[in-house]
């Protein structure tokens, strides 16, 4: 968890906390303010992309449950993060549960939730990844809206630079040898705009922008 840094170990583990081990009902990313929406048992939070990538990452989950399994321990009642003699984090033996990461056995999860992306590289043929950027990353994600499909083949959709999709993305996280893996799927697109308006543009994509393979 060193990698994480205080401020994202501290937002997992209040998100952990909030939650209290309830399910989520849905997930929706904020392009606006960079913020994903949680709502579970009819109440709204708001999380950065940073911690929420960390509550979708399995090892993040599974160190963070280490990190709190000595308030199981008899004798130890509370745990506590604190910098400069000021408590960032805290909780208690009761509240333990509410940390442990999936189990191994459930090696698959996913949900879905609507983003605008901006199209890197578009695919033509069936079965192929579509290169996206969320203003965050880019990544590969296969392409399920049959109709959308029959519509870029057929010549009926135009690309142009900077294209942007409204689309529903599910984003399908499993355990391999221990690894977590993501894969992500465009379900359904609402809207293909080929000239994005100011509010709309995510930030320009760098040059060095990660390129996962397909």
């Amino acid at each position: 968890m060193a990698i994480v840094g205080v401020p994202g170990l501290v937002g997992l583990l209040a998100l952990l906390k909030k939650l209290r081990g309830r399910k989520l009902r849905q997930v929706v990313q904020i392009t606006e303010t960079r913020t994903t929406r949680i709502e579970v048992e009819g109440e709204m939070l708001d999380v950065s992309n940073p911690v929420w990538r960390l509550f979708e990452n399995w090892r993040a989950r599974k160190a963070a449950e280490e990190l709190i399994r000595p308030v199981r321990n008899e004798g130890i009642e509370t745990f506590k993060i604190v910098q400069n003699d000021q408590a960032l984090f805290e909780t208690n033996k009761s509240e333990a549960d509410f940390f442990n990461a999936p189990e191994t056995s459930e090696d698959e999860k996913s949900h879905e939730h609507r983003v605008k992306l901006r199209i890197v590289s578009p695919s033509f043929r069936p079965n192929n990844k579509w290169r996206l950027w969320d203003g965050a990353k880019t990544f590969w994600a296969m392409m399920e809206d049959a109709q959308f499909q029959r519509r870029v083949q057929e010549g009926r959709e135009a690309f142009r630079t900077d294209d942007m999709l409204d689309v529903l993305l599910k984003t399908t996280e499993r355990l391999e040898n221990g690894e977590s893996k993501v894969e992500f799927t465009i379900s359904r697109v609402f809207k293909h705009a080929s000239a994005p308006t100011q509010k709309d543009l995510l930030p320009p994509i760098p040059p060095d922008a990660e390129n996962p393979p397909v």
